[in-house]
């Protein structure tokens, strides 16, 4: 089978992914389906974005194998690492709307969420933009933190657990050198260890790092609302010119998530960019 590469940071990654992999082989705790590399846009150039989401859910793999959606992407077979470009190939369909923003199998950028986070950052930092969000995200680098899933019926996400995040740390280590982002938003929880943090910062010093709360309605309900209510009606009336960010928003398929939700999360995600330097670390 051809590897669907899309440029040569795709490749190298894969290529490393696999001497990791062939090296310290699966945790005794996690499916046994080889990580995938992240999704690298066609467009993507080192001193770019890359964004982070927490973890794949693989749990529908404790489900008979007739009810297992797209096996052949999440088998430990030639594919299973290239899964978010063949996902983009296969699953890209549907109802304008439901295609609006490109499926890459990493939920919070195929709903939108992270896609508008880096648009928000790209016109924060002078960064290049597209007013078309599938245009926009092959200038961009997505993948997981966490390489790995839970062996387990329902999905645990294990972004608190430093042991299981340390079987994740070549990989990510991997991805900083090889795609030499200037930017890196990533969950919060991966950045509050230490251990993890001094890694990811000695191996890109001068990069950026942004480690926010996650995309998603209970953080931003539970965690976030109420600090930067405020914030968020006044970057709401900053931006009431930019049309593309309005639409975005307008279309984003985050679930019981509103509009004012994610005013609430780019105020948090604000107030990080502007007290993080270059180093990646925050300011006093």
């Amino acid at each position: 089978m051809k590897q669907p590469f899309q440029n040569e940071l795709s490749q190298t990654l894969f290529e490393r992914y696999e001497e990791i992999l062939g090296g310290q082989g699966y945790p005794d705790w996690a499916w046994c389906v080889r990580p995938a590399v992240p999704y690298v846009g066609t467009r993507y150039t080192k001193g770019g974005i890359l964004l982070y989401a927490s973890a794949e859910n693989l749990d529908f793999l404790s489900k008979p194998p007739e009810e297992r959606p797209d096996r052949d992407l999440h088998c430990d077979g030639p594919v299973a690492p290239l899964r978010h470009y063949e996902w983009k190939s296969r699953y890209d369909k549907g109802s304008a709307e439901r295609a609006y923003f490109a499926n890459v199998g990493i939920e919070p950028v195929s709903n939108g969420g992270l896609v508008i986070a880096a648009y928000f950052l790209s016109k924060k930092f002078n960064l290049p933009t597209h007013a078309d969000p599938r245009e926009f995200l092959e200038g961009l680098a997505a993948a997981n933190w966490c390489k790995f899933s839970i062996q387990q019926p329902k999905n645990k996400d294990y972004v608190g657990d430093l042991d299981k995040l340390r079987r994740s740390l070549p990989y990510v280590i991997t991805d900083l050198s090889v795609l030499a982002p200037g930017i890196v938003l990533l969950p919060k929880k991966a950045w509050d260890h230490p251990a993890l943090r001094q890694e990811m910062q000695k191996t890109l010093p001068n990069a950026r790092f942004l480690p926010a709360y996650q995309f998603q309605p209970r953080p931003i309900n539970c965690h976030l609302k109420r600090k930067y209510a405020e914030e968020a009606q006044a970057l709401e009336a900053q931006h009431a010119d930019d049309d593309v960010l309005l639409r975005w928003i307008e279309l984003k398929k985050v679930p019981r998530l509103g509009k004012a939700g994610v005013w609430v999360y780019l105020a948090h995600l604000n107030e990080i960019a502007e007290n993080t330097g270059g180093s990646g670390r925050l300011h006093s």
